[in-house]
């Protein structure tokens, strides 16, 4: 069953799909990669959203917002409580690789992706992070990371509900930046499954993908301070950071783990699980490192070590002067194949 679904998948993708992207979030440049993956999480974990959890939200720029995700996603109608949880979620699973910022304000997305203490919230190594124990370092800190905005959901579950409303920075094609209002705990759970999803994109896994690896390295690969493979980890590869057809079976492991998270999520929200007990299992499942798995056994003869070696991103100037050609097609958005797949995962009839 589970090879039926996923020659599904492949076959969805090829059909509609451009040559491979990267894990991006929805611009006028770039297909909504982290949105589609936290739709498809959100539609399968909607039964069991505490609704009468979430704030009466106030009206405003937030509405349009989502209006026009949810037509550009193809997503079913929503009631007004569901569309403000689900539109600050996604506000949240955009925020990591733009902090509000318009994709096209590079000097505020190159600092922000290269900044040493963001880099795990990618899920990726910071630099200092060295050898196997740099592996080790990067899981445990990017774990931690995921807790942290799990705290900042436990700070304001437990505030008035007028007051689990912030006003957050999102950039609109066209538009700019505008602020907009978003519940809070939804909010920081957006944030938490794009560090999920980047678990994927920026590691090698083990055959089953429920592993860890091997963790890549962005921010020295970028800045003349990556010495070597051995040392630093390997770089960042834009081959495998990509959601074409030729990674289904990643896309299929991302959209497991992000469906546990949100059930986890749901739990704590609803202050079933306050001690996050269940989130803490879902890292231990998807979130585990296998130690002794390096060049010289292939990364544990891991089917996704030859991707990740493909590709590597370079200094931004030796990128620029043509000694590097990244594959970097965007364009053709997605139908609903997400929304396929949810129907055909054998998986989600547990709940």
């Amino acid at each position: 069953m589970k090879s039926l679904w996923l020659a599904l998948l492949i076959g969805l993708l090829g059909a509609v799909a451009s040559p491979a992207v990267a894990f991006t979030v929805g611009t006028g440049f770039t297909d909504p990669c982290h949105e589609r993956f936290t739709m498809a999480a959100y539609y399968q974990t909607r039964a069991a959203v505490p609704v009468d959890q979430i704030p009466e939200p106030r009206d405003g720029p937030w509405e349009s917002f989502i209006e026009k995700l949810l037509e550009d996603l193809e997503y079913p109608a929503l009631s007004r409580k569901e569309s403000f949880y689900f539109a600050s979620l996604l506000a949240g699973v955009r925020a990591n690789d733009t902090d509000g910022h318009s994709t096209i304000n590079l000097n505020a997305l190159r600092s922000l992706h290269v900044h040493p203490e963001l880099q795990y919230e990618h899920f990726l190594r910071a630099p200092g992070d060295d050898y196997e124990e740099g592996n080790q370092a990067a899981i445990k800190a990017s774990r931690e990371q995921i807790l942290a905005f799990f705290e900042l959901m436990r700070e304001f579950r437990k505030k008035d509900p007028a007051e689990q409303i912030i006003r957050v920075t999102i950039a609109v094609d066209f538009h700019g930046e505008i602020k907009v209002d978003a519940w809070a705990v939804a909010y920081y759970l957006g944030k938490a499954l794009h560090t999920f999803h980047d678990s994927f994109s920026h590691t090698i896994r083990s055959p089953d993908l429920t592993h860890i690896v091997h963790v890549l390295n962005y921010a020295e690969a970028v800045t003349d301070t990556w010495e070597d493979q051995e040392r630093d980890g390997i770089r960042h590869s834009v081959s495998l950071d990509g959601c074409g057809p030729d990674v289904g079976e990643i896309l299929v492991g991302v959209l497991d783990s992000s469906v546990d998270l949100v059930f986890a999520a749901t739990a704590f929200i609803d202050g079933k699980d306050d001690d996050l007990i269940t989130v803490r299992a879902v890292m231990d499942k998807w979130l585990s490192y296998q130690p002794g798995c390096d060049q010289s056994n292939h990364y544990c003869d891991s089917p996704w070590a030859k991707r990740a070696l493909a590709n590597p991103t370079l200094p931004y100037l030796e990128d620029i002067f043509g000694c590097h050609t990244a594959a970097a097609a965007a364009g053709s958005a997605w139908p609903l194949f997400l929304l396929v797949l949810v129907g055909l995962s054998p998986r989600r009839r547990r709940r």
